[in-house]
């Protein structure tokens, strides 16, 4: 199975499927329907308990709550056309014979889940919803790691279908884009034809989203999300100032133009949409139409911000925290929103001690203490990378960052300072980069120690030196997106690999689940660890922890690492190579060179094979934006003094 976050899945997904044959349709088999939402969820709840009894009795390698939203969605055959199957996975057979013969021996009516009737479905607040494209959304937000390939199929896909609509029929009258976005909001958005995009169209994009983002990687039933969340008071305040707040979380959102330019940056830099644009349907050209996608884009925003623009950033909830029945109620353990369900119980370490500190724009790091169910100490660093930004990115690298030269092997910071050399030299414009900076550098796969000799994959700047292995690999694609695959999906996506490394013997975590449960010597024996994982946002986690050091930090097994990983909201994560090979080198506030952070368990930094170098090229800035404040020593004792240090830092970390 491949695993991957794919920013922008649609034109590498829209060749393979095509080639393949793939596209297909897969009728409904539905005995009946279901035309109201009370019915649906009571529904729901019956078809939850199969899910899990298929899991328990029949197929244990599935996921229950997959397989519900799956039964749903190909049940509407709109939905199995096209590209909805190849994004969101062909129809469980297996699962739909099996409800169908638990609905035979039991006597329930689960199968009529498999039609839903938009035209009579309305909410118990009265808005009429397409569930049936409310669950293609989810179905597709579920199995990928991508917010991106979530967008296309849900609020983004739909700017599309306004820009299309107001094209062929919004008779949009010329003027500047303020203009005409005023008149595609008053006269094309929210109106109920075929493909456009109606306020049903709207309601489920919304409503898509805040439900996966409170069901993937949680324990909540969806049938509990639902009636917590469809509410008679629900209104389209609560879903634009959550929406809002969320999908566009950290980025400032505060005024009309805030959300305006988030908007229209996350359609423009979605190429799965300018892919879709292109098809006969749609016809829109992204020069010629230029001022009418940016409309489009406007009105979407101009209405989420007309409705949610006070709750922006303000801290406020979108629900009623003294209601115990709305969703996502911290101090209601029973609430399926709340922390108290979502959080799954870690039994391995309890972390004592957390530096978190940011390198550069998009990249921060994490150092933790915790003590293990043994009371052992155990020291890592995580360093979490946002590689959807233009500025940030991952590059693989080896001895003189040259392996024309023959296989050898070099410290990471040699590594390091060879890769930024290359790129720093404004006399060598073929390969000079502006801004280019070295944040975090680790090690990676492993390797033969007599020849330097990679095991597993390496790819740098898109020339292959060593093929793939049995293990898998990491890799960065030529359009920024991180995944992580198998050797058989290599051959699947060889061509669009701009950065890749092998994995070493263990894949830690799966669709967002953790994966080991060996028990042999090297799985529960505890060694120094490194790491690499990939969160459902796409972002890159980087991590290595210390070993063989007790007291100061005994090592991990591969269940504590996997939950390491899991804990830093990795979906995907690959273990490399570990032991005295593990370094992690970076660049802390208030310092311009890479630095050694973790204690290598040798003593000092082992040279290795390849390494891994997160990026930043956001704009240098010597202007003071905080201060880092730092002492020798931790802790203070009574009646004692302790000197303080205070660096200015840039926004850059310089």
């Amino acid at each position: 199975m491949l695993t991957k976050v794919m920013k922008r899945i649609l034109p590498v997904i829209l060749t393979l499927a095509i080639a393949a044959g793939m596209i297909v349709a897969v009728p409904s088999s539905a005995a009946g329907y279901v035309s109201d939402y009370g019915t649906f969820v009571s529904e729901l709840k019956v078809l939850e308990t199969y899910a899990d009894a298929f899991v328990r009795d029949v197929d244990p390698n599935k996921d229950p709550k997959m397989l519900v939203l799956n039964y749903i969605r190909t049940g509407v055959e709109r939905y199995t056309q096209g590209l909805w199957n190849v994004l969101a996975g062909d129809e469980v057979t297996a699962f739909t014979s099996y409800v169908a013969e638990q609905d035979a021996a039991n006597g329930t009516t689960v199968e009529n889940l498999r039609d839903i009737i938009v035209s009579d479905f309305r909410l118990p607040n009265g808005n009429q919803v397409d569930f049936g494209h409310m669950f293609g959304t989810l179905n597709i937000s579920y199995i990928t790691s991508s917010i991106y390939t979530a967008d296309l199929a849900g609020w983004s896909g739909d700017i599309c279908d306004l820009i299309s609509y107001s094209k062929k029929y919004g008779n949009v009258p010329a003027g500047t884009v303020d203009e005409m976005a005023a008149y595609v909001l008053e006269k094309c958005f929210g109106v109920d034809a075929d493909n456009a995009f109606g306020m049903d169209d709207f309601y489920g994009d919304l409503d898509a989203f805040y439900l996966m983002s409170n069901y993937k990687g949680t324990t909540a039933k969806l049938s509990e999300l639902m009636d917590a969340y469809f509410l008679e008071s629900l209104s389209d305040v609560d879903r634009s100032a959550y929406f809002m707040n969320t999908r566009f979380k950290n980025m400032g959102l505060y005024t009309q133009a805030d959300v305006r330019g988030a908007v229209l940056d996350a359609y423009m830099k979605n190429t799965g949409l300018s892919i879709l644009e292109t098809d006969e349907d749609y016809n829109i050209d992204r020069t010629a139409d230029a001022d009418l996608i940016t409309a489009c884009c406007y009105a979407f925003a101009d209405y989420v911000y007309g409705q949610g623009g006070h709750l922006l950033n303000t801290g406020d909830p979108v629900v009623d925290p003294d209601d115990p029945d709305d969703p996502g109620d911290p101090d209601d353990p029973d609430d399926p929103g709340s922390d108290e369900e979502e959080k799954i119980e870690n039994p391995y370490f309890k972390v004592f001690s957390s530096t978190e500190s940011i390198l550069a724009p998009g990249i921060t790091q994490k150092i933790e203490y915790a003590q293990t169910a043994d009371k052992k100490q155990i020291v890592y660093y995580v360093a979490t990378v946002d590689v959807n930004r233009d500025d940030v990115t991952i590059m693989a690298n080896y001895r003189d960052n040259d392996p024309s030269k023959g296989w050898g092997m070099q410290r990471v910071e040699d590594q390091a300072k060879a890769l930024l050399a290359k790129h720093t030299n404004p006399d060598d414009p073929d390969n000079y980069i502006e801004n280019f900076n070295v944040i975090v550098a680790t090690n990676a796969d492993g390797y033969n120690m007599a020849t330097g000799q990679p095991g597993g994959l390496l790819v740098m700047e898109g020339v292959e030196w060593h093929p793939v292995d049995g293990d898998g690999f990491f890799a960065i694609l030529k359009d920024g997106t991180a995944m992580i695959g198998t050797k058989a999906d290599y051959e699947t996506y060889k061509d669009q690999i701009q950065e890749g490394i092998g994995g070493f013997g263990a894949t830690l975590v799966i669709d967002g689940k953790i994966n080991i449960n060996r028990t042999d010597n090297y799985y529960v024996t505890r060694a120094s660890r490194t790491a690499i994982g990939i969160t459902a946002e796409g972002k890159v986690v980087m991590m290595v922890l210390d070993g063989r050091q007790e007291p100061f930090s005994a090592g991990g097994s591969m269940e504590e690492i996997a939950q390491i990983m899991y804990e830093a909201g990795c979906v995907h994560a690959i273990n490399l190579d570990g032991g005295g090979s593990t370094t992690y080198m970076s660049k802390p506030e208030g310092q311009d060179n890479l630095v050694l952070v973790n204690r290598p368990s040798d003593g000092y930094a082992r040279s290795v094979s390849t390494s891994l170098v997160a990026i930043s090229t956001a704009k240098s800035s010597k202007e003071f934006d905080h201060a880092n404040i730092s002492s020798e020593y931790e802790y203070i004792t009574p009646d004692t003094s302790m000197t303080l240090t205070a660096k200015g830092v840039s926004n850059t970390g310089s």
